[in-house]
């Protein structure tokens, strides 16, 4: 709970972008309940990200400046079976879908391989962008549902940095709230006692 509560107090006030993609970047990849309330509990496997950055580049810490472009981290975890990817983006990166098909796809074939190699076969893998600005419509005019579709093709999918702020803000105010009544309900079975 202590950690939720300092996770919320660093996203309050937030309005500058730099600021947001650098409070995201302190906390995104330790609490994916961020990005998913079931991912409360996900956890890094070193082994495997070990060998992601040393079998494939895309992976790689050390990436040319055109490699890196664009891209702030990216993380590995898992979670009760499921395989997470996720990259954040840089906040005002504008970004197409097409781009993040290609990447996601490299993504998912370089963790397929790498879990085939370790005895894991038909792995549940999910693939989450954390981008700042919405993909650009200009390249992708067939709306949200073309991106969503395009997305699925290898189990990705894509969040702005306001929907996770967002999202935290109004899971800490739904915990206050039923803190709150805890603590009547526990009152009143005190003075029962």
């Amino acid at each position: 709970v202590k950690v939720r509560l300092e996770v919320i107090r660093d996203f309050e006030n937030l309005v500058d972008e730099n600021e947001k993609e650098k409070v995201l970047q302190k906390h995104l990849f330790t609490h994916l309940w961020l990005l998913d309330p079931g991912w409360e509990r996900a956890d890094g496997s070193a082994r495997i990200e070990q060998i992601l950055k040393k079998e494939y580049k895309i992976f790689s810490p050390n990436l040319s400046d055109k490699e890196s472009k664009g891209r702030v981290d990216i993380r590995y975890r898992t979670n009760a079976g499921e395989h997470i990817i996720v990259e954040l983006k840089r906040a005002k990166r504008k970004l197409r879908v097409d781009e993040l098909v290609e990447q996601g796809s490299r993504y998912r074939t370089a963790l397929l391989k790498c879990l085939e190699a370790q005895g894991i076969h038909s792995p549940h893998i999910s693939i989450v962008f954390v981008v700042g600005t919405p993909l650009s419509e200009v390249v992708d005019p067939g709306g949200p549902q073309f991106i969503k579709d395009a997305l699925n093709s290898f189990n990705g999918r894509v969040t702005h940095y306001e929907a996770l702020i967002d999202g935290a803000r109004r899971a800490y105010g739904e915990f206050l709230v039923s803190s709150a009544k805890a603590d009547k309900i526990d009152k009143i079975l005190q003075k029962l006692i």
